[in-house]
């Protein structure tokens, strides 16, 4: 590709760096776009195309299809121009590989191609949204990156009109759907055979090759594979477009597996078996209190203090009667007898203990 090379400045903005992709009708360049300060990708036709009218026009086609959809699963078209006789779409630069590549491992753990093919899905349904059919679905067409799948050629959107789309388009017999491939224009329908190929590549790791059978997809070839899905990518590649879901349709029913997977796969904050957790405290219960319970308690009387000189009339009270009382049994134990003469006689500092005996009351 004469026309463009390393150091060309394109619109006196884009200056290229150098090839890192080549495809059927173009090439793919890394460059920097010196206006804003970020790279870009460059998709140029090739020169040896370039005096064709109809490719000329599906670079243009390509360029209004893309940015009339917005999605973030679909490749991003900043700008578009010639270069001399070539024409050319500069676009975001995504980073990673192609799905092509990746299944040429083999094929992805079931969650990760249903989220995969969930993000294509979203991006077709979008598409179609707007009127446009992408016509060329293929994993190849299918860019991994670090935010997600990114749908990228929309060169053949709107080539309804053309009989030979498939072969322009170089897509597989396997991801083209067999009304296409008889002749028929591209259609929303076919896009979502395209789709269901490429779910059915990602979960086995090859392209399908006969109707498939919900037994295509059973364990063990797909170990744990939901039912929903299975069944989903037997409607896609079914022969009848009628029999087909819509694009929104399946995205809707893979989006659904997704998020069911994701909340089952979440923390829930309980240990694993075998790891000690303390075990807090039951509290007791509270019993309602009962009917006299719930009554406000009367408060206890309060009592005033005096002062403690207040007490010594009722100490000397007291005092007084128990002498009185001491008196009164004294008078009782001697019946009431008058004490003897002899006793009020004794002589002074002479003090008699016990009672005097009767025989000597008389001289």
């Amino acid at each position: 590709m004469a026309a463009l090379t390393p150091g060309l400045r394109l619109s006196d903005r884009y200056l290229l760096d150098h090839q890192v992709g080549e495809g059927g009708m173009s090439q793919l360049w890394l460059a920097h776009d010196e206006v804003l300060g970020r790279p870009v990708a460059v998709k140029a036709l090739d020169e040896s195309m370039a005096a064709d009218p109809v490719l000329r026009a599906a670079v243009q086609r390509e360029a209004r299809a893309t940015a009339s959809i917005s999605h973030p699963h679909v490749t991003q078209v900043y700008d578009v121009g010639e270069a001399g006789p070539v024409p050319y779409l500069v676009m975001e630069l995504l980073e990673g590989e192609d799905l092509a590549r990746r299944l040429a491992r083999g094929p992805l753990p079931w969650p990760e191609a249903v989220r995969l093919t969930a993000e294509v899905a979203g991006a077709i349904a979008a598409a179609h949204a707007t009127g446009v059919v992408h016509g060329d679905i293929k994993p190849a067409n299918v860019m991994l990156t670090p935010t997600g799948a990114k749908v990228v050629d929309f060169g053949t959107a709107g080539w309804s009109a053309c009989p030979d789309t498939a072969a322009e388009a170089e897509a597989p017999p396997s991801y083209v759907a067999p009304e296409v491939l008889t002749g028929g224009a591209p259609a929303p329908a076919a896009d979502v055979y395209a789709l269901g190929a490429v779910l059915y590549a990602a979960l086995t790791g090859t392209a399908p090759s006969e109707p498939v059978t919900p037994a295509d997809l059973a364990e063990p070839a797909v170990d744990g594979l939901p039912g929903p899905v299975a069944g989903l990518c037997q409607r896609c590649l079914d022969p009848s477009p009628s029999v087909r879901p819509t694009s929104a349709e399946a995205a809707t029913v893979l989006r659904a597996v997704v998020r069911r997977r994701l909340s089952l796969s979440a923390p829930t904050g309980r240990p694993h078996r075998g790891v000690a957790r303390p075990v807090p405290a039951r509290p007791r219960p509270v019993r309602p209190a009962s009917k006299r319970s719930r009554r406000p308690a009367r408060p206890a009387p309060v009592r005033a203090t005096r002062p403690a000189w207040w007490r010594l009339p009722a100490v000397v009270g007291a005092t007084t009667v128990m002498l009185v009382g001491l008196l009164l049994v004294a008078v009782a134990a001697f019946g009431g007898r008058p004490v003897a003469p002899e006793l009020s006689a004794a002589p002074p500092g002479v003090v008699v203990v016990g009672p005097v005996p009767a025989s000597q009351w008389k001289s």
